[in-house]
């Protein structure tokens, strides 16, 4: 088996892998854009992403979409995080089965040609997680092995988000993970011989980081990188 490098392509969450050697997150815009709701602007983007890779043979490249489809039917719009925590509102977290399943039949229709493995997708915010849970079963259901399935290992057994793999200021952020879900993610891709090493994907920055701090020079203002 050869490691490859791999590429994450998504929305806001694919920050999560920045900083890391032989991996490249590709931010295609914010979840208000892309999400499956608007499922020509996605493909699209991902063509656009796809077009720009140089040695796809070398290369593995992971799709991250799916939270903000979980997220907006919690309050009909994309900050509910903000209805309860700055206005104290009452969240409704029933998940909306027929919506969710809508998305996963138009996931279905992406060209998933050049796409080698779907990402589960994620969240820190407690609310969000039953649609997650319900999400990700379609996903896994319609899609099998081509699933990697990170969203098992983000919550405990109350179905609530690990608190160590939240940013330490949760409250400025409290969608996003943090940075150690990739350690956790290339454990998976070990576990299942998609990968040879996890330390070929080696950190560039000590620690694990709550990803709405990032700021560097040439990538997004998240640190993943754009396609111009």
């Amino acid at each position: 088996m050869k490691n490859k490098k791999i590429f994450i392509i998504g929305e806001s969450h694919t920050r999560h892998f920045a900083f890391r050697d032989n991996i490249a997150p590709v931010f295609m815009g914010s979840g208000k854009t892309i999400n499956l709701d608007n499922i020509e602007i996605l493909q699209e983007n991902i063509d656009k992403v796809i077009d720009n890779i140089v040695n796809l043979n070398d290369s593995l490249i992971f799709l991250y979409i799916g939270e903000p489809n979980c997220r907006i039917k919690l309050a009909n719009h994309w900050t509910p995080h903000w209805d309860e925590l700055h206005h104290g509102k009452e969240i409704n977290t029933k998940p909306d089965f027929e919506y969710l399943e809508r998305c996963i039949r138009k996931y279905i229709t992406i060209d998933m040609k050049n796409i080698d493995y779907l990402i589960t997708p994620t969240c820190a915010y407690d609310p969000v997680l039953p649609s997650l849970e319900v999400f990700n079963d379609f996903l896994k259901k319609q899609f099998g092995e081509k699933v990697v399935d990170i969203f098992q290992y983000t919550k405990n057994e109350q179905g609530k988000v690990l608190d160590d793999l939240k940013a330490k200021d949760w409250k400025k952020d409290p969608i996003h993970l943090n940075s150690k879900i990739c350690d956790i993610f290339l454990e998976e891709l070990n576990q299942r011989n998609i990968i040879d090493s996890p330390a070929y994907y080696s950190q560039q920055l000590e620690g694990h980081f709550g990803t709405h701090l990032l700021r560097c020079t040439d990538k997004s203002k998240f640190g993943s990188y754009i396609i111009k």
